[in-house]
């Protein structure tokens, strides 16, 4: 079975971020251009590396493991897997890459690359979105 990884270009998000509030640290059209690319090389590694910790997620309850990379402005890159428990209080993949990157003191992020079991998609639920967008 072949999972295809999602990769989100954080620049492009619009989940509620500074941009929308603070008209005086706006970006032009072009400069929003020239943030958001991304060399094809980074984000096959970025996809490769969120199937490649596919096999830690602990997901003895729905089978269904995640993982993610994190790309941060730098250039480093985390990775996390979702962490299920019984009492339903996980913590998804993404989540769980933001919070290594953060614990090390990263504040900037450029991309993150989610990847499952599915054979399409696998988008962030909203509260990854949700925290994506305040920590971005």
């Amino acid at each position: 079975m072949r999972n295809f990884p999602l990769l989100f270009n954080l620049n492009s998000v619009k989940w509620f971020t500074s941009e929308q509030f603070d008209g005086d640290r706006r970006t032009s059209r072009r400069q929003q251009q020239r943030q958001q690319t991304m060399d094809s090389q980074t984000a096959q590694k970025l996809a490769q590396m969120s199937r490649d910790v596919l096999c830690h997620s602990y997901s003895p309850y729905s089978s269904f493991p995640v993982g993610a990379a994190l790309l941060c402005e730098d250039g480093s890159i985390y990775t996390g897997v979702n962490i299920e428990t019984a009492t339903l209080l996980g913590l998804c993949a993404e989540r769980c890459a933001y919070v290594k990157a953060l614990s090390e003191g990263h504040r900037k992020f450029k991309a993150v690359a989610v990847s499952s079991n599915l054979t399409g998609a696998c988008p962030p639920c909203g509260t990854c979105r949700q925290f994506m967008a305040e920590v971005s």
